[in-house]
């Protein structure tokens, strides 16, 4: 046994697809897409690159992987005070079972270990609750079991996403309840640049002591407007209150036939005091004229995930539930994964490591004052293509 570790490189990108078609999914999305997997393992930030993906070899056979997301994290320090720290967001781990328990110390743990000595601060969203998740619990990570998501129906169609679902009457009520009406022209859709969204995004945050990932012009650039394979959309502006980012997908059922509704991904108001509950009556039309956007282009719903419960007055106003992930029947029990369906909610977990270095802002983390949602790790990606 000749066992040796690596980083990825451009060199090492055949092995890493190779060991994910073998091992993990024969037509996994990386696999499919190079220009993907570069893209996702990039990251942005200062750490930028693949060089803390781990990957461990027995001679030239790639036998076990562990994949971060280089990033930026702001931590609060002080009353409006931040310091930007790099972060790593994980994504993907594998050992092959015949070498989980060679040596002293379990290849698995060694290289999770490696990245937890190169970030002061980890990120995982969406752990496979019986293996990785475990590891993050017995770490003491941070856990939020089920991030928040908010959904809204935008036509009829919406039972079609319901897992259970018998009563037309309740989704006619609920519908009733939910006023729409454009005030926006077409100018609010896609005219923002990423310094802009960095600039509004610096001035939401500044009065607000808030964990989240360091949301820079290179930040904005990187996630969505360079996506290889996702469409976003950016809606809003200063002048709209603030902006949002959003993209449709479309669920594929069963029967090869197609549902489209709407993502919201983020949600950013211009208005920093929204943090704290207070209402902007600008950024509320906003949400709504982009319900009637993804109306107007055939989405029966929307929803929306993010770790803080601040946005809960905003989003009720407009019409959004929140949802109960436990609850697997009646008006709410939409669908959580499209491609394909599957017909059972799904919850989002998010484990967060935060080390001694910064001990005093350890001690008082909490959920509650995190924006993070759903594509700040590698969750917003495709699924099939």
């Amino acid at each position: 046994m000749n066992l040796k570790e690596k980083n990825l490189s451009n060199s090492s990108i055949d092995d890493l697809q190779f060991f994910l078609s073998k091992f993990w999914k024969k037509d996994h999305p990386l696999v499919k897409s190079r220009e993907l997997l570069e893209w996702q393992f990039l990251g942005f930030g200062k750490n930028r690159g693949y060089d803390y993906f781990q990957m461990f070899y027995d001679g030239d056979e790639l036998i076990a992987i562990r994949g971060v997301i280089p990033q930026e994290v702001q931590i609060p320090t002080s009353e409006y005070g931040y310091m930007i720290e790099p972060m790593g967001a994980c994504a993907m781990w594998m050992v092959l079972p015949e070498y989980r328990n060679v040596g002293k110390v379990a290849i698995g743990f060694k290289i999770h270990k490696n990245i937890e000595d190169q970030f002061n601060v980890l990120m995982s969203i969406g752990a496979n609750i019986n293996t990785s998740a475990r590891i993050y619990r017995r770490k003491n990570y941070f856990e939020n079991p089920d991030i928040n998501r908010y959904i809204i129906p935008l036509s009829n169609e919406y039972k079609n996403l319901l897992i259970d679902f018998q009563d037309d009457n309740q989704l006619i009520d609920w519908q009733a309840k939910i006023q729409l009406e454009a005030t926006m022209d077409n100018d609010f859709v896609d005219n923002l640049n990423s310094q802009e969204m960095g600039n509004i995004w610096k001035n939401f945050v500044k009065k607000n002591n808030i964990f989240s990932l360091n949301r820079t012009k290179e930040f904005w650039e990187w996630r969505y407007f360079k996506s290889p394979c996702f469409k976003y959309n950016i809606f809003g502006g200063e002048k709209y209150g603030g902006f949002i980012v959003a993209r449709i997908e479309e669920a594929v059922k069963e029967d090869n036939n197609k549902i489209k509704l709407l993502r919201i991904i983020e949600m950013v108001p211009f208005n920093s005091e929204v943090w704290n509950g207070v209402k902007s009556i600008l950024f509320e039309e906003l949400l709504k004229n982009v319900l009637i956007w993804a109306r107007k282009n055939n989405c029966v719903a929307a929803d929306f995930h993010i770790t803080t419960n601040r946005f809960e007055a905003l989003l009720s106003n407009v019409g959004f539930v929140k949802q109960n992930v436990n609850k697997k029947t009646g008006l709410y029990s939409m669908v959580g994964l499209f491609q394909p369906i599957v017909y059972d909610t799904y919850s989002y977990n998010c484990f967060i490591r935060i080390s001694d270095k910064f001990k005093q802002y350890k001690e008082k983390f909490n959920y509650n004052d995190s924006y993070i949602v759903r594509s700040d790790s590698d969750q917003d990606r495709p699924n099939i293509l």
